[in-house]
Order: structure tokens, then sequence, then C-alpha cells
């Protein structure tokens, strides 16, 4: 007998899957029929994470024995009614997974049949009583967004509701497997109703979503003794974790506008067992951006092939440079033995680096961010001849507009590798900022004028001097808004930092003696914005035009150019490649150059087409 008919891979027909009814315990039994998504279909979806592939347990679809994950099998049990089927679609059954053609097309698909869903039901796991509890606070705030989360306060939840361990039990149901993979990003965001499981409990997202929004409105407010009384870490863990419903309410609101890349770059640190799931488990967002429209699954090529693909496609839309920010320094360094010999421009999205690794200061892409925006490669081209766009030519090049307009005659050391992915303080980054300051004779020259400093303003009237210059490039001339830099329910702030040198000896006198000084809010901040722009990056001093100063990739060296790319945000690190006739050029990197992130190199340098390899 055979399990699946073949589908017409012409029109959009899935499979759905009853499964019948039966006591908890009993043996699963379902079977499959066809549907089309045109017809309008009633059905749930589940969503869920496979789980472990060598641990399985029989259920019969159709008559024929089926072996399924443990984690696909408690699910399933406890979706199963005792008194009538259920029409529900899950991937592992509903898409013949050894038919290539059918899963190119499904894969396609699968933002569709998430939203022509009723309800997706995102299993979790398991209920205990620790979770049980949890899921009660959870609905608790959400249903009363004026009751306070400091007992001590009129109108208050109990006590044991804010414990340090229910903010730590929070955080691991917020850490469970399904919050960290690819596929379940689409699958939250697209439906209309999503329905949290966990074990017997349901919990609609929209109490998830409250929950977030009570957070936000009582931490910097009326609740925020009790937040300052929390262990940090612990807390800082809380926030982000919250902070991801936040963002994942976010993109369902904003579900049909925001870009696909938006999409794969925020959640470019969630996990896909096949790699070219880091680009195909996104196509079903941004449904109504042109880049993901010409992007289509085919898992018979390459890992290389999909990624270079795609990256020449979004390309193509000449306002997508900011694809090039994607590139990590970390990616020419990590030996990937699946994916070989990309080119340098191209994002490689299996780079194992965490979140708050890959989102410097003035590359942040958080979607609820009023961060700066800068415009270092405006569309005026100094010479007619040069091309409108970046275009990608097949294999591995990319022919650009750029006006190379600095070398790199010397560079800073950079943070160690132990504290890269670290984003509060420590002692040895103040340790790694003062030999910045002698590299660029500070102390020596504070008073010297930067060069073209006549366009640059710090205070009034004031010309800048390398002295208010090191402030600005240490954190890319933005404070964040927030210690912490997280934006839960809020927005980063984009300004100046006049009162930088105070906050900074502030910031020195806690980390040399934590116990005797306790820093103001305003130092907390700098120094968190300072972390947050450093990043993996070191600072750099030019060999030409009087010494400009700025931020570049650790990888950077001595020799290396710096160039603005028409309709570019940021400045960029290039290292030659080859022959110098060719005009070809190894990418590295993002840079942060000030004086010369608002259109200001075109003073310094023309357009001119060059080609990225």
């Amino acid at each position: 007998m055979k399990l699946y008919a073949d589908l017409n891979l012409q029109v959009k027909q899935i499979r759905l899957l009853e499964i019948h009814q039966g006591a908890f315990l009993d043996q699963i039994f379902c079977s499959l029929s066809t549907a089309l998504l045109t017809e309008s279909p009633q059905y749930d979806a589940l969503s869920y994470v496979w789980g472990d592939s060598h641990a399985k347990k029989p259920v019969m679809a159709g008559g024929i024995p089926v072996r399924v994950t443990e984690n696909l099998d408690a699910a399933m049990r406890h979706l199963r009614r005792f008194d009538r089927s259920i029409f529900v679609w899950i991937d592992a059954l509903c898409i013949n997974q050894e038919n290539t053609p059918e899963r190119n097309q499904q894969v396609a698909m699968m933002g569709d049949i998430y939203q022509g869903a009723q309800e997706v039901f995102a299993w979790l796991g398991d209920l205990d009583a620790e979770t049980d509890k949890i899921l009660s606070m959870i609905e608790i705030f959400s249903g009363d967004l004026m009751l306070h989360w400091d007992p001590v306060l009129p109108h208050a939840v109990a006590e044991d509701m804010v414990s340090a361990s229910q903010f730590e039990g929070l955080c691991r149901l917020l850490s469970r497997p399904w919050w960290t993979r690819v596929w379940t990003v689409q699958e939250a965001i697209l439906p209309e109703r999503l329905i949290f499981v966990c074990g017997k409990r349901r919990v609609d997202a929209a109490s998830f979503f409250g929950f977030s929004r009570s957070f936000a409105r009582h931490l910097s407010d009326c609740c925020g003794q009790l937040f300052l009384s929390q262990n940090q870490p612990m807390l800082r863990n809380f926030r982000y974790r919250v902070d991801s419903l936040y963002t994942m309410e976010y993109f369902r609101y904003k579900k049909s506008t925001a870009t696909y890349l938006d999409q794969i770059s925020y959640f470019r640190t969630r996990s896909c067992k096949d790699p070219k799931d880091k680009i195909y488990g996104f196509l079903g967002l941004g449904w109504e951006d042109p880049d993901r429209t010409d992007i289509q699954p085919d898992y018979s090529l390459s890992h290389q092939s999909v990624y270079e693909e795609a990256a020449g496609r979004i390309l193509d839309n000449p306002k997508n440079l900011s694809l090039l920010h994607e590139v990590l320094p970390e990616q020419s360094l990590q030996r990937n033995t699946r994916i070989n010999h990309l080119p340098s421009w191209v994002p490689d999205w299996t780079i194992n680096v965490p979140l708050n690794a890959v989102r410097p200061m003035f590359n942040v892409r958080q979607p609820h961010s009023t961060l700066r925006s800068y415009a270092a490669g405006p569309d005026n081209p100094a010479k007619k001849d040069v091309r409108a766009s970046v275009l990608y030519q097949k294999p591995g090049k990319l022919a650009v507009p750029a006006a190379i307009f600095g070398v790199i005659g010397a560079l800073g050391d950079s943070r160690k590798a132990s504290v890269r992915e670290v984003t509060t303080a420590r002692f040895e980054d103040l340790v790694t900022i003062q030999k910045w300051r002698s590299l660029a004779h500070i102390d020596e020259e504070a008073d010297r004028l930067y060069f073209n400093s006549s366009q640059l303003r710090t205070h009034k009237d004031d010309p800048a001097t390398i002295e208010d210059v090191f402030w600005e490039v240490l954190c890319s001339s933005l404070l964040l808004s927030s210690p912490d830099g997280l934006t839960i329910g809020g927005q980063a702030q984009a300004q100046g930092v006049p009162e930088a040198r105070q906050a900074y000896a502030e910031a020195i006198k806690f980390l040399k003696s934590p116990m005797q000084h306790y820093p103001e809010q305003r130092a907390t901040q700098f120094l968190s914005s300072i972390i947050q722009s450093i990043g993996s990056r070191r600072l750099f001093i030019s060999s030409n035009h009087h010494g400009l100063m700025g931020l570049a990739p650790f990888t950077a060296r001595v020799g290396d150019q710096v160039a603005v790319f028409r309709g570019g945000s940021l400045s960029y690190i290039l290292r030659r490649h080859g022959d110098p006739e060719k005009k070809e050029w190894t990418y590295i990197g993002t840079a942060y150059v000030h004086g010369a992130m608002d259109g200001e190199a075109l003073d310094l340098a023309e357009y001119e087409n060059i080609v990225l390899v």
C-alpha cells in the first residue's frame, strides 16, 4: 500500500491529515486527503520542532505504520480530541519528504498554508508545575495592564508571582526549542490566530503579547525598584526573552510590509537542520516584497549556490545594499564544512554568533528602533558612466559603484575574542580603549582639530577636536535609551554625546571599584552604547586626509581601503584582490568613519565601477 498519492504541482494542492478521535494513551490513527488552497478548506496547522530524529514512535496513517519523532507524537496526542476527528496540516506527514520536486513546491506554499489555517497550534512541549504557574502569570498580567508588578504598590500582583524563580522559569519557557528554530518564525507570524500549547494548557498568543506590553509599561516607571533589586544578568536575560515576544508581535502587525531582508536578518541566529532553510524558511514572510518573489526553493542546489543566488537577487534591488551589513567579521575565520567558497560579499547565514554580537549599534536592524539612519553613499554619481545600481555577475561577482576615499594607516587592538560577544563592559575593554587613545594621540593633542572640522560641530559653533571625535567614534555618534541596548516597549534615541567625557570617567570609576562607585544612569547608558557600537570592531586611523578616525571590523588590516557605495548607508572596508587592472576587491565589512557618514566622502573621491569577489 502506498502512503502518498502524487500531488498536482501545477496548482496549490496540499494534503491534510485527519487525526481520528481517541483517548490520550490510545494508538494514533490518522488518514491523508488532498485539498486545494484556492477553495479555502477548513483545517488547523501545527507549529513544532521535529526533535530527535532517532527517537521515534509509530502512528497509523491510512493503515500504514509511520514512525514520527517523540515530540510530534506528544503534540498529536495533545491535539487529538476524544469525541471527533480533526483536520490538521503537519509538514512531516503532509509532505512527501523523499520527493524533492514536491518538497520544493510545498515549501514555497507554506506561507499560504499557515495563513489559510483557522488556528495554528504552537507546541512548546510538556507541562510541569513551574511552567503551569508561569502560564498563569502570563494570563494574569495580560488580563490587566494596570496591574502592578511590585507587590508593595496598590493593585499589585501577589509576591510569589514576581519572584526571581518566576523570572528564571519564564526564561526557561521562552528558551525552549520552539523559540530557536527558523521555521517557527513564519508559522507564528502569519496565522490570524496563534495558540501556544504546553501539555494540557492552551494560551492564546494575545496573552503572551499582552504580557510583554505589561512588562514594558511597568519596567521603567512605577515598578522600576522591583526590577533594580533583581540579579542583573538574570534580568537582562529576562528582558531579552520578553523582547522577543514584543518583536514577534511587531512582525505579526507588520507582516505585509516588513521586507524579506528584515526577516532573515533579524532571525538569522535561529537554527535549522538544512542550511538552505535559512533562506527558504522565510519565503512566506514579506509577501509583498519583490525581493522574495524571485527566490524559489530548490533543495537540489548546493548550499553555496542557494546563498549566493539569494544574495544576488536581493541586491538587484538598489535599495538593499544593507544586505552587505550582514557579512560578519567571523565569516572569514570560521571554517564551514557545509558551505565552502562563498564570495566575500555573500553573508554566511550559518555563522554561529549570538544575536547581541551581530547587532553592532550602527548596524541595528531592530524593527522597532529609531536609531540614526546614516547616508554615507548618496545616490548622486560624479560620473555619467557609473551604473545606477549594483549588478550580480555569475559566478560570485558583484559590480558596484564605489568611491574609495581612504587607506587604513593604523589599527588599534581588537577586543579579546572571549569578550567580543559580551554586551556588558569589562575592565579589559577600558584597557583596550585607553590604548586606542594612545594610538590617536588624544592625550598629547586633545585640542587639535579633526579633519573637515568646519563641518563637524559638537557644541553649538565649536569645531570638533580629536578629543570630541574620539568619544563620538566610540559609540558611532549614537546613544542608546536603555542601558542594555534593548528597546522593548520603546525606542532607541539618536543623538550626539556632549557629556561623554564625564560619563566615561564615571564608568571607569565603577569598573575599577564596583563596590565603592555605582554609576549614574547616563554613565551606564554611555558605556553600554560603546560596547554595543564596538562589537567585533577596532579603531582605525587613515593614512591620508589628515587621519580620518573610525571603527572597522577586527579582521581589517593596515593597507585596506575605505569606501562608500552608491546608495549604501555606511562606509565599507575593502582589500585589493589580484591584478589591480581588474579592479577586483575582497569585501571585509562595514565601518563607521567620523565625518564620512552623510555623503562627505564624495568631496574626497568620485564613484567608479569596481567588482567584489
